[in-house]
């Protein structure tokens, strides 16, 4: 009768003492233990590990430089005096010394872990053993002792002992992809072990990984070192015959034959065979345990799995490198030479690179014929290796090296070679080696497979096996997706299925079944599952897929039914005792069987389900009765409709998707449901079940950790299902709120809603679909936007009057609408959308895809259409048609809003009744309010038995699920108290009336607090009941503490006051009674002082007097303690609890509410519309078509075929649901393609983008800073070794000047093949009759050039002068620089050394270039010479007076040349020819005035700095080029140069152009008086910018000094003609100015003796 609340509202974490017990278990067991293991494991290694010692002391022959006996050396490596005196005895000295017979074995001394000091590294594992050691017990050693387990790949890196030098970037991507090739296939690493050469780089690798991860990160990196024990330096540290734990040990430079054991390295196999100072003793063994590995099994528990890969990594490297290389080759085995690392590995390189090949035609497996790449090795080739090896190596060996070489080259095929930038090379040297080992099993693409799922890299298995060539068959890939799926490879599962695998192929009974039954123990499934399982009666070893079921029923608490206990079926998901689960055979070899079996035709996938039956296969099937409903409310009638035969009969899954989904929820495999839950359909219902299995597994957990990181999941299922749900309301309101009500086959005929409140997910069920969808419910078929209170209400009061005030949702008219989509605004994402409705529009074209059971249900046997009735059972949400008069009326009073009301006012009589029985009528005599209160409250009972029957879920659930909602059981409460109290009425005993009217009392008070559950329909109420609620069991824990509180205080409070109490009555008192009530301030302080009246008398004591108090100052002191305690301490304390739970539900007000809102609109949606007591008669209909409808058989169809229950489910028909499925599948795909959008907008998405661009660009500028180790264009294309060793190869800019090399070869050929031409056409005569054009000669670079010098980027290298001497005498430097001012035309590059004129420049070919403005021939330009022939050009009158021009052309600096009509500027050449912007051919004449003044401070004092005296000067920033410079300007024709000073001061600095013409007059006649006298400056040639060959710029600087500063104060600086601003500017040498006005204001201010 109540609402139920599922979950709690503030969720607090779950902390068990089991798991602290695990904990202080497992903490006292490593601390008790820990100290037992390891010496279970020295007794271990001790006893079966053997070392090697010499017992013949056998001297060198022919040793020099001994001076004493015992430093004489034995032919083992040790010296005399390092042997047993034992041993010094040999009989026959002269017999050579020889491991077998010259030493003796014995138990190994030297094992354990060792620590190196002064490194981070972890302690590393050792062992010194005998070089005879069986591998087997090596093996032993490192899977039992050393718990190593299987590797997935092994990696023997060899090459140089010594160290040597790799560029910096290829010792960085080396090392990176070592680490990344380690870890992402778990693959082990076998090196030297010492701290040189090779085994040095590997070991900063992994140190490199340690350090950048952290204490080795979540995997550790296994790098075992296998060196000879006799080289090992500081071996004496690590001998102890109990072994050390740790042995500290010291990394050094030894001197002589010894190396140090490399600290970044984790395990240490010292090999011995009795030699000292001797390399190379470990290669034998370290050949056996590389081949022992290789032979392991990958998986134990399969025959046909393969063994442990082995690849071999060379760098650098000498003779041994090569013969390892050449050893590993032989046995198979495939090798990765690094070209650059030098010696031995770029001489690999090269010779693999270059060895000739040829095509060979030969057979391949399946008999065809096929062409192979085989190399030919020809006496040329031989030849040149042969040079190469002994330029490399030396002659010695040389015949038997070119030998192992040649027989590499024959396998050429097994040979990787790593080149950074090479175009035939992997990127990455992880690459390199994967690759290198898929080589070798090319065409074998089944291994190839294997082996890319043994490393876990989807990257391989994308570039190298499926390819876009490669066709898979189906089945192919079963068994490789089953593998994938056991080892959560999401990827690989992704990749699968992206290329043609089908779920419905792959998923049967059997297999889902195994893998189930592959989930590793110790798991909570597991666990759950074993439970499960030995509940079963019928006992077996395996999990069934009925146990899952079973699990799956107890974990969603019978919200749906299993799909695996279907009862109509129930052997249909069972084994059978034939079959067996192979899982200890060859599952692949099983799945390529499967793959070549037909089957039962290929699977037609429908847009929902795999309904893939054929139209045989479904007639095949039961017809459906006539008149009967096919709809998807039970699962009886889905069963007709989905269930697809084929899947049947071949033992498969309708929806395989699911199945897994499942699965992977289970496991706990987030990523691998994400995948599924993509994959299948009905995404919001997946997500909702996810969601509810989630928290129900992690009520089953015991650590802390676990339980939270299963709520974290099970709320990222209830997010996905919002946003699915969000997407869906947005494109279709109604059709989303369908998607909340339809029946789901595959989710045990549950729906979306009841999924949500089932796994307690509030933001689902507070979402706007949701609440809508309550809100339609609520209201029924009335329409909520018109039905106002007040007109709800005259409505219950009279009826009729619903006809004139009430609207209904149905239409106006007679007719039926289809439902079709409400129309919505086109916008740029609406075309998903049309497709999307286009979709759900035409079903016709889903019924020719495939023979669904739909067309054959739509006609039965006698081909009449079968009819869709509807029902009154379940709900609809939907106007279909018109409503007549009396549907209204029914519809009305069916509304659970009015059933609601109509039950509050029946409460309000029932309370009313009740307490005017208690008040005024309860007598001994019953009267009628008491019969009729009685049969009231019968029909109560009644009601609570209808709402436990009619509960969802089944069987005894039905009655705990009643009784988990604590309105109920205050229901509970108040019916028995009522029907006792109505017992004890019934006797003939006034004391049992008394007691009757008490119980009955508390009742009526029990039934006010139960009409609270009416406020949980307003939104400001409800969320208040659920405070109190919250605090109630707040209120409890303190109730709790407080009485143990009370309890002490009483108890010891009433043994002060009244020792030896036997009464029962004052001890309850005493100890109960008093301390209770003194927490509200009655404190009984006359009785704790003694001044109550009372006695001592035992007579008076006994017969109930008041006994007197043995009063004491302790008793205060409890009191004041006590009222401490309580009142203060834990009335705040639950205040504080009170304020916390009041603030969490505060902050989810809204979510609490109309979360809790379901509860209640599904309880008066299924109330019958009677209320009590009139309810007696719905009840009575309810259980007579019950009984009807189970006891007769003829009317189990019709109308009495209505379930008593009225389940919250939307009848729909099959081309509705399909509709609706393919609605949520579009738009499930929309949100995920939203969700990608906002991950990928994340900020540490983009961050790591950024790096990876980052990574990017400084990988390419570290390419280009690399220079080669060899210059010579041979080396550079192959002809040696050396073209390796450079790694990147030539830099860019070296590229680019080898190309223009080539360019100017070919330029100068083009050059002569046209001298040819033009000679051969006039020497026949066919040439132009003016004569051959005389072309220049073009010739290479001149080698007396520093070309480089020309380069813009060494701009700075040229110097500005400073002062007049340097101007006068230096350089031009800014008359070269380009491009030319005003344009983007470039100057002729012309350097330091070729300026001057009298130096040979050949190839000088100067641009010419003259401003248009200059052209058009303005009064202050001459005309242009360039554009006449030199003989016809006019003489101007240079290094003279031009008085026809009225301008000076003499120059400053003297006379200048003049060639070709054309004066050449006589600071030498400048890159241009022609005048630019400048008028006159030769010098232009300016006059720069320089005007200054001293600079004051504020208080008129002279500024000083360094003891001289700070000058300003008259600045401009010119319009042009914005440069700060001196006023000035050209001489105009017929002008003196003291009038341009001064009219180009008044012009640019004193603006004098924007004067009136008063103020000209009065500027000009104070300027006059100014400028009579001034100082020259300079007077010569300017480096300008705009300076060319045949046109300069020459100045005269004149200082105008203003000593007082009493003329210029009077004028104000104004910008003005070319000027842009003006101001008064320091002179200093930081300021830099235009052209050479540095140098001039350096001048002025030594003249003034001032600062600079």
């Amino acid at each position: 009768m109540g609402d139920k609340l599922n979950g709690d509202l503030v969720k607090k974490k779950k902390v068990t003492s089991l798991s602290s017990r695990r904990r202080r278990k497992s903490a006292s067991a490593s601390s008790i233990n820990i100290r037992t293991e390891e010496q279970e494991a020295s007794s271990w290694l001790h006893t079966n590990f053997r070392m090697r010692e010499c017992i013949r002391f056998t001297p060198v022959k022919d040793v020099k430089n001994i001076t004493l006996d015992f430093d004489v050396p034995c032919q083992c490596g040790r010296s005399k005096s390092l042997h047993d005196d034992r041993y010094l005895r040999n009989q026959d000295p002269s017999v050579a010394w020889n491991v077998s017979t010259h030493t003796q074995t014995t138990n190994t001394n030297a094992y354990g872990d060792i620590e190196f000091v002064g490194s981070s590294a972890k302690p590393a594992k050792f062992i010194r053993l005998d070089h005879e050691t069986p591998t087997r017990k090596i093996l032993q050693l490192l899977k039992e002792q050393w718990h190593l387990g299987t590797p997935n790949l092994l990696i023997s890196v060899t090459g140089g002992a010594k160290d040597f030098n790799m560029t910096s970037r290829l010792k960085g991507v080396f090392r990176k992809g070592l680490t990344k090739v380690a870890l992402s296939t778990n693959a082990w690493i076998i090196t030297g072990g010492t701290h040189a050469g090779v085994m040095k780089h590997v070991g900063e690798a992994v140190r490199d990984y340690t350090l950048g991860t952290g204490t080795f990160g979540n995997k550790s990196i296994v790098n075992i070192g296998i060196a000879p024990w006799g080289v090992t330096h500081n071996r004496e540290e690590l001998i102890s015959n109990m072994g050390k734990y740790p042995a500290f040990y010291r990394v050094e430079e030894p001197e002589g034959m010894a190396a140090s054991l490399d600290p970044n390295h984790t395990h240490f196999i010292l090999v011995d065979n009795g030699t000292d100072k001797k390399f190379g003793t470990e290669i034998k063994l370290r050949g056996k345990i590389e081949k022992a590995i290789s032979e392991m099994r990958l998986d134990r528990n399969r025959s046909d799995i393969m063994t442990v890969p082995v690849v071999c990594v060379v760098l650098e490297g000498g003779p041994g490198t090569i013969q390892t290389v050449w050893s590993a080759i032989t046995n198979g085995t495939p090798s990765v030479v690094v070209a650059g690392s030098g010696r031995a590995a770029d001489l690999l390189a090269w010779a693999v690179l270059n060895v000739p090949e040829k095509d060979i035609p030969i057979k391949d497996r399946q008999g065809k014929i096929i062409i192979q790449k085989r190399s030919v090795i020809n006496a040329t080739f031989e030849a040149k290796l042969k040079s190469e090896m002994e330029k490399e190596f030396g002659s010695r060996n040389l015949d038997t090296m070119v030998g192992w070489v040649k027989d590499c080259l024959r396998r050429k095929d097994l040979i990787t070679v790593f080149e950074l930038d090479a175009k035939g090379s992997a990127k990455d040297i992880d690459l390199a080696i994967l690759q290198a080992l898929l080589k070798v099993n090319t065409g074998r693409v089944q291994d190839q497979l294997k082996l890319a799922l043994a490393w876990d890299r989807i990257d391989i298995a994308k570039s190298e096996i499926f390819t876009d060539d490669r066709k898979w068959k189906q089945g192919e890939l079963d068994e490789a997706l089953h593998i994938a799926l056991t080892n959560n490879q999401v990827d690989f599962v992704r990749l699968f299925l992206e290329s043609g695998e089908s779920l419905w192929e792959f998923l049967t009974v059997k297999r889902l079944t195994r893998l189930y039954n592959e989930i590793r123990p110790n798991t909570l499934l597991y666990n759950l599952l074993a439970k499960i399982r030995d509940e079963d009666k019928n006992f077996h070893t395996q999990f069934t897929l009925i146990d899952v079921g079973h699990l799956m029923e107890k974990l969603t608490d019978d919200t749906y039914e299993p799909l695996y206990l279907d009862k109509k079926d129930p052997d249909r998901y069972q084994l059978t005792e034939d079959e067996e689960i192979g899982f200890s055979q060859g599952r692949w070899a099983e799945s390529t069987a499967m793959a070549s079996q037909t089957g039962a035709g290929n699977p037609i996938m429908d847009v929902d389900f795999a309904t893939t039956a054929s139209v045989a296969d479904l007639h095949a099937l039961p017809p459906p009765n006539p008149g009967s409903m096919v709809d998807f409310r039970s699962y009886a009638d889905l069963s007709v409709i989905h269930c697809n035969p084929v899947a049947i009969r071949e033992r498969r899954f309708d929806n395989p998707a699911r199945e897994l989904f499942l699965w992977s929820v289970l496991l706990n495999q987030h990523e691998m449901a994400a995948l599924f839950w993509e994959d299948g359909s009905d995404a919001m219902a997946a997500a909702l079940a996810a969601s509810q299995i989630m928290k129900s597994m992690a009520a089953e957990e015991d650590e802390i950790d676990t339980f939270n990181d299963f709520e974290e999941k099970a709320e990222e299922y209830e997010e996905m299902a919002c946003g699915v749900l969000t997407e869906c309301y947005k494109e279709d309101e109604e059709r989303a709120l369908l998607l909340l009500v339809r029946e789901l086959p595959f989710w045990g005929n549950s729906t979306c809603l009841r999924l949500g409140i089932s796994s307690d997910d509030k933001r689902y069920i507070s979402h706007s679909a949701s609440q809508t969808l309550l809100s339609v419910i609520w209201y029924g078929k009335l329409e909520r936007q018109h039905t106002s209170t007040l007109r709800l209400m005259c409505c219950l009061v009279f009826p009729p009057f619903l006809y004139l005030l009430l609207k209904f949702r149905e239409p106006e008219t007679d007719e039926i609408e289809e439902y079709t989509p409400p129309p919505r605004q086109k916008s740029k994402e609406d075309v998903k959308g049309d497709k999307l409705n286009q979709s759900l529009n035409m079903i016709e074209m889903q019924r020719e895809k495939a023979s669904s059971t739909a067309n054959l249900l739509e006609e039965d046997q006698d081909g009449s259409q079968v009819t869709f009735t509807e029902y009154e059972e379940g709900i609809d949400i939907r106007a279909r048609r018109k409503l007549k008069n009396y549907e209204k009326f029914k519809y009305f009073f069916n509304a659970p809003v009015v059933s609601f009301c109509y039950n509050v006012f029946s409460y309000i009589f029932f309370l009313a009744l009740f307490s005017y029985i208690m008040l005024i009528s309860f007598n001994p005599v019953m009267s009628t309010a008491e019969i009729v209160l009685t049969a009231w409250v019968t029909t109560l009972v009644f009601e609570e038995m209808r709402q436990i029957i009619q509960e969802e879920t089944k069987g005894f659930l039905k009655l705990v699920n009643w009784i988990d909602d604590y309105w109920n059981r205050l229901d509970c409460v108040c019916l028995l108290t009522f029907y006792i109290g109505l017992i004890l009425r019934l006797q003939d005993s006034d004391s049992l009336l008394q007691i009757a009217r008490y119980l009955w009392a508390i009742d009526v008070m029990l039934y006010y607090i139960r009409f609270l559950h009416v406020f949980y329909i307003n939104r400001q109420m409800g969320p208040k009941l659920i405070m109190i609620g919250k605090m109630m069991v707040d209120l409890v824990f303190f109730v709790g503490i407080l009485f143990v509180i009370m309890l002490g205080y009483g108890v010891s409070m009433q043994a002060i006051l009244y020792p030896n109490e036997s009464r029962i009555v004052p001890l309850i008192e005493g100890i109960f009674y008093k301390p209770y009530f003194q927490i509200y301030g009655e404190l009984f302080l006359e009785e704790v002082r003694g001044e109550i009246d009372c006695t001592t008398n035992a007579t008076l004591i006994a017969a109930g007097g008041q006994r007197c108090p043995e009063t004491h100052w302790l008793v205060i002191v409890l009191l004041v303690l006590y009222m401490m305690l309580s009142n203060v301490l834990l009335l705040n304390l639950l205040i504080a609890m009170f304020s916390y739970t009041f603030e969490a539900v505060q902050e989810n007000t809204d979510i609490f509410w109309k979360f809790q809102r379901y509860a209640l609109i599904v309880e008066y949606m299924r109330r019958p519309p009677l209320v009590p007591p009139l309810i007696i008669f719905s009840h009575f209909w309810i259980l007579t078509r019950a009984i009807l409808r189970n006891c007769c058989c003829r009317i189990r169809t019709g109308y009495f075929a209505v379930k008593i229950v009225r389940p919250l489910k939307q009848n729909l028909t099959i081309d509705e649901h399909k509709q609706l499925s393919l609605f949520e599948m579009i738009n499930t795909e929309k949100y995920l393609q939203d969700k990608e959008s906002l991950d990928l907008a994340n900020s540490d998405e983009r961050i790591k983008a950024t790096h990876q661009k980052v990574d990017s660009i400084v990988q390419f500028i570290d390419q280009w800073k690399e220079e080669p180790e060899d210059d010579d264009e041979e080396g550079a294309q192959g002809g040696g070794s050396s073209s390796s060793a450079g790694g990147g190869g030539a830099p860019i800019n070296r590229k680019l000047d080898n190309r223009m090399k080539k360019l100017e070869v070919q330029m100068e050929r083009t050059q002569q093949a046209l001298d040819w031409i033009i000679k051969a056409m006039i020497e026949n005569k066919m040439g132009a009759k003016s004569g051959p054009p005389k072309l220049k000669e073009i010739k290479g670079k001149d080698e007396n050039i520093n070309y480089e010098d020309l380069s813009d980027d060494d701009d700075d290298t040229y110097k500005v002068a400073t002062s007049i001497e340097e101007l006068g005498l230096m350089l031009h430097y800014k008359a070269r620089l380009g491009p030319y001012p005003g344009t983007a035309i470039q100057r002729f590059k012309v350097p330091d050394q070729l300026v001057h004129w009298e130096i040979e420049f050949q190839g000088y070919t100067p641009t010419n270039y003259t401003a248009p403005i200059v052209l058009s021939n303005p009064i202050w330009a001459d005309e242009d010479l360039l554009a006449m022939p030199k003989d016809i050009r006019p003489p101007l009158c240079y290094n003279q007076m031009d008085k026809q021009c009225k301008v000076s052309r003499i120059s400053y600096t003297g006379a200048y040349t003049v060639k070709d009509g054309l004066p050449l500027n006589p600071k030498g050449r400048t890159g241009m020819i022609g005048r630019g912007l400048l008028g006159r051919f030769g010098p232009n004449h300016a006059a720069d005035p320089i005007v200054t003044r001293w600079k004051k401070k504020p208080d008129g004092t002279p500024w000083e700095e360094d003891g001289k005296k700070v000058l300003e000067f008259v600045a401009i920033q010119r319009k042009d080029n914005q440069q700060w410079a001196i006023p000035g300007g050209m001489v105009e024709p017929g002008q003196l140069v003291s009038q341009t000073l001064k009219a180009e001061f008044s012009e640019e600095a004193l603006g004098k152009l924007a004067k009136t013409e008063a103020e000209i007059k009065e500027i000009t006649e104070q300027l006059d008086k100014f400028f009579m006298n001034g100082i020259e400056v300079y007077k010569g040639y300017v480096d300008d910018p705009r300076n060319t060959d045949n046109a300069w710029m020459e100045t005269v600087a004149v200082n105008y000094h203003d000593e007082t500063n009493g003329t210029l104060v009077h004028f104000a600086l104004q910008a003005g003609d070319d000027a842009q601003a003006v101001r008064w500017q320091r002179i200093s040498a930081k300021m830099p100015l235009y052209a050479s006005h540095t140098a001039m204001l350096k001048r002025v201010a030594q003249i003034h003796d001032a600062n600079f």
